[in-house]
C-alpha cells in the first residue's frame, strides 16, 4: 500500500535552490502504510545515552515547523525497535549517542526490514560512537566486508567509491542533491570540534540506489539543534545545524 502526504505551500519563503515543483512526499512501506502528521522518532537502545538528543530534536521540529511548509508532530516519538507495526509507520529516525548500541536479534532484523521497505535512519555520532556503528552496520550487512580496524571514512573511501545497484557505501560531499534540497548550503557543519584536525563527514547507505541511512561523523548536527543555553554555541553555529538538518529532512520526504 502506498500512502501519499502533501506539505502544504502556505506563504513559503522560498531559498534559493528550492525546487519550483511542489514537494509530494510518498512513502512505499508495502508491509505498513505511514498517514497523517509526518512524526520524527528516536530510537531506543541499550548500551548507551539514546535519550541525550530528546531536548534537540524537539527544538529542531520547532523550527522545522516555523520555516518551512512541511509540518510535524510536535513531540517527538521514542520507538523500541521491537514494536514493529509502530516502526514501519514512522518515516524517519534519529539515533543518537556517545558508546554502545546495544540490538538484539529482533531489532536488527526490524530495522534492517524498515530500511529495506522504505524507512530512513539518520545517525549522529555524538562522539564515541563510531566503533558500534560499524559492528551494527557489520551485523546487518555483512556483505560490505566492513575492515574493524579501519575508520568509517576509510572503510567508505578505499573499498566502496561506487554505489551497486543494490547495496553499498558513499560519502556523500557537496555535489549531492541533499546541500541543495531546500537550503542552498555549501558545507556539511561542524558543531563540535571532538577530533582535531578531522573534517566532518556525511556517509550514506543505499539499497537500489535508495539512501536509506545517513551517518554523520564529527558534526554533531544534535548538538546544534539544542537551545542555546545548552551548549552556549555561536548563533551562527546553531543556524547551520538547523539548517542542514531541515535539508536532509526535505530531500529524504521527497525521495
Amino acid at each position: 500500500m502506498i500512502s501519499k502526504v502533501k506539505l502544504k505551500v502556505n506563504h513559503i519563503h522560498r531559498q534559493k535552490g528550492f525546487p519550483l515543483v511542489l514537494f509530494i512526499l510518498i512513502f512505499c512501506l508495502p508491509l505498513y502504510s505511514f498517514s497523517g502528521i509526518p512524526k520524527l522518532a528516536i530510537v531506543k537502545y541499550k548500551g548507551g545515552d539514546w535519550y541525550s538528543v530528546k531536548r534537540a530534536v524537539k527544538n529542531f521540529v520547532q523550527k522545522v515547523n516555523q520555516r518551512t511548509p512541511l509540518k510535524l508532530a510536535i513531540q517527538p516519538v521514542i520507538i523500541d525497535l521491537h514494536k514493529r507495526d509502530q516502526l514501519f509507520a514512522l518515516p524517519f529516525l534519529i539515533l543518537n549517542g556517545h558508546g554502545q548500541i546495544i540490538l538484539d536479534s529482533e531489532e536488527k532484523e526490524n530495522l534492517k526490514k524498515y530500511l529495506s521497505h522504505g524507512g530512513f535512519l539518520l545517525v549522529n555520532d555524538d562522539f564515541g560512537l563510531e566503533k558500534a556503528f560499524k559492528r551494527l552496520i557489520h551485523d546487518l550487512y555483512p556483505e560490505l566486508k566492513l575492515d574493524m580496524e579501519k575508520s568509517w571514512r576509510d572503510n567508505v573511501r578505499e573499498s566502496y567509491k561506487e554505489v551497486s545497484p543494490t547495496l553499498g557505501l558513499a560519502e556523500l560531499t557537496n555535489d549531492f542533491p541533499i546541500y541543495r534540497s531546500y537550503y542552498d548550503l555549501k558545507s556539511l557543519p561542524k558543531v563540535h570540534e571532538h577530533d582535531k584536525g578531522v573534517p566532518p563527514g556525511m556517509y550514506g547507505l543505499f539499497i537500489e540506489k535508495r539512501l536509506v541511512l545517513i551517518y554523520l561523523n564529527n558534526s554533531d548536527l544534535g548538538d546544534g539543534w539544542e537551545p542555546e543555553y545548552v551548549h552556549h554555541d555561536p548563533v551562527k553555529i546553531r543556524e547551520k545545524a538547523i539548517r542542514f538538518g531541515i535539508n536532509i529532512l526535505y530531500y529524504v520526504l521527497s525521495n
